[in-house]
């Protein structure tokens, strides 16, 4: 370990100390036990581990605690401990057999061996008779672990990458989105113990055995790494959960979710500004929802269109996904996506491309490997209707909860927040790459989408001013109108893999991006080509990286950033 990482575990350490001290050494075995189990309970799994395994060191013959450091360590994604701690206990810990062996039935589910959680399964129901609806829930697990090994069978050959400690942490990470304006700056929210608000309970108060509050914060992708985490202004980070649900067509104002729970809050909108250590004035959202009462996981899609899960009364079961599309009198009632897409199930965290065509969400039914996995549905054009969702499966996917998901517009790469193995605590941020665009938008034509939402909705005609075809966009790198206007460009060389902003290329970015200041229907596509070296999947996520570095120069230029697709 270097000096600088062993500084790090040293200031770490510290931290922990200064952050627990109503847990210190001076209370008595029992009610430090007891501190132990309730953190464990209300969600605080990183110090339960601490005070649990203190004390499991002085009495690992008491069989509830046992029990409790294994679930605390499975919470952690420590599966090796938990399972540990499970085969020492368990030939002399009747009291929690039944237990015991569910539990590690889930460590083998989180590590996708679905064949031993599926035996592990079995032998906790026939060991003790649950009640109703943990039995029901356990049965569930069973027809997941059976999705998981089908899906095995055809794993996708995407790169799937944590972004990293600078940004994930043993604490909750969720909601990324990317900027507005900045390919390479990404916004996101973390319930840490660095928040604003701190530990609270569902009413507001302090409560140490709440949970941490979420900000927002940002990070900023240079060479390949994420990096310069920060949380943004104090005066829109203040001490209620806060994170951002989307912003509109052009950047200039941020859709903010508050509240003391993440399912019941408000929703805010406020100017998008530069200079966010300014005072600011949101507004509440005149929109249709009811975020006190539960609807939550907004999507905005041009400026015209919200989706949204709820629970409200009259839909399919669970959280159900719902629409509705701003007009000149405001926005319409809220229409229930329907069959074709909610379940008895939940559906939560919505994403709708802007052109319609295609929707992802996540969902918890027995299709998925574990938890919510990812689903995707397209908008057949002939039938009017959406397709049934298909599971996305591995590596997107896996036996946590996988959540929040959005692809770029190009198709290439997208952002979700996951609880899988390979996280560091709770959820935490990961990207993924494709070598082929993930998108299959001419299969389906361009969507009219007119009848799943309200009256007076029709997005045909945007969807249609679109460039949807890629090969077009490939052959005419900057096309005008109908292909009446067209603009001679030329490839930008570059030796160094890090640094493609030279000043020859700079040169001719000023120029273009003069061009498609000028004339708003052109496009750009930027397509990087790099060497086939040791790893072609590194290489290609590599290249569509240093294409980012170009499109963002473009950005900086007053560039709108529809107007460039990035390619690897």
């Amino acid at each position: 370990m270097s000096a600088t990482k062993s500084l790090g575990a040293c200031i770490k350490l510290i931290i922990a100390v200064i952050l627990i001290p109503s847990f210190a050494s001076g209370q008595s075995f029992k009610d430090r036990k007891k501190d132990g189990l309730e953190l464990l309970r209300s969600g605080n799994y990183s110090e339960s581990v601490e005070i649990l395994e203190d004390l499991y060191k002085k009495q690992p013959s008491d069989p509830e605690l046992s029990y409790a450091l294994a679930k605390a360590y499975l919470e952690s994604n420590n599966t090796g401990e938990s399972i540990a701690i499970i085969d020492m206990v368990l030939p002399n810990n009747k009291k929690f057999e039944a237990d015991l062996l569910l539990l590690k039935a889930k460590n083998k589910h989180l590590q996708h061996d679905f064949d031993s959680a599926i035996r592990f399964y079995k032998a906790a129901l026939s060991k003790k008779t649950f009640d109703k609806n943990t039995s029901s829930a356990i049965k569930d697990q069973i027809l997941r672990c059976a999705t998981g090994l089908r899906l095995s069978k055809s794993i996708d050959k995407s790169i799937i990458d944590n972004l990293g400690e600078q940004v994930n942490s043993q604490y909750d990470e969720f909601a990324p989105l990317l900027s507005p304006n900045y390919s390479s700056k990404l916004y996101f929210a973390s319930a840490n113990n660095k928040s604003n608000g701190g530990k609270r309970n569902d009413q507001g108060l302090n409560d140490k055995f709440g949970n941490y509050c979420s900000d927002i914060y940002t990070t900023y992708l240079s060479n390949g790494t994420w990096t310069n985490t920060e949380p943004i202004s104090y005066m829109i980070n203040g001490p209620r959960n806060e994170y951002i649900c989307g912003f509109t067509r052009k950047g200039r104002e941020m859709y903010i979710y508050r509240g003391f729970t993440l399912f019941s809050g408000e929703i805010l909108v406020d100017t998008f500004q530069k200079n966010i250590d300014q005072m600011i004035s949101p507004r509440y959202f005149d929109g249709p929802l009811e975020p006190e009462k539960g609807d939550k996981d907004l999507c905005f899609v041009n400026d015209s269109v919200v989706l949204f899960s709820s629970n409200r009364p009259g839909g399919q079961g669970g959280f159900d996904l719902y629409i509705s599309k701003r007009n000149e009198n405001g926005w319409t009632m809220p229409l229930n996506m329907g069959n074709e897409i909610n379940s008895a199930y939940d559906e939560v965290t919505p994403f709708l491309k802007a052109d319609g065509t295609e929707l992802y969400f996540s969902n918890n039914g027995l299709n998925s490997i574990g938890g919510f996995d990812i689903f995707k549905s397209k908008f057949d054009a002939k039938s009017n209707k959406w397709t049934k969702p298909i599971n996305q499966g591995l590596p997107l996917n896996s036996a946590g909860d996988d959540m929040y998901f959005s692809i770029s517009n190009e198709g290439y790469y997208g952002y979700f927040a996951s609880s899988r193995i390979e996280s560091y605590g709770k959820r935490d941020i990961f990207s993924v790459y494709y070598s082929a665009p993930f998108s299959e938008t001419n299969s389906v034509g361009v969507a009219d989408v007119s009848t799943i939402i309200p009256p007076d909705v029709d997005l045909k005609q945007n969807a249609k001013t679109r460039n949807t075809d890629p090969d077009n966009l490939e052959l005419t790198p900057i096309l005008g109108a109908e292909g009446s206007n067209s603009l001679e460009v030329f490839p930008l060389f570059y030796e160094d893999e890090y640094n493609l902003l030279t000043e020859k290329n700079m040169k001719l970015l000023d120029g273009y991006s003069n061009a498609l200041i000028e004339n708003s229907v052109l496009n750009v596509v930027l397509s990087c080509h790099s060497a086939t070296k040791d790893n072609p999947k590194i290489e290609a996520y590599l290249s569509l990286k240093r294409a980012e570095q170009i499109k963002d120069y473009l950005l900086k230029k007053g560039v709108n950033p529809e107007q460039i697709l990035i390619r690897g």
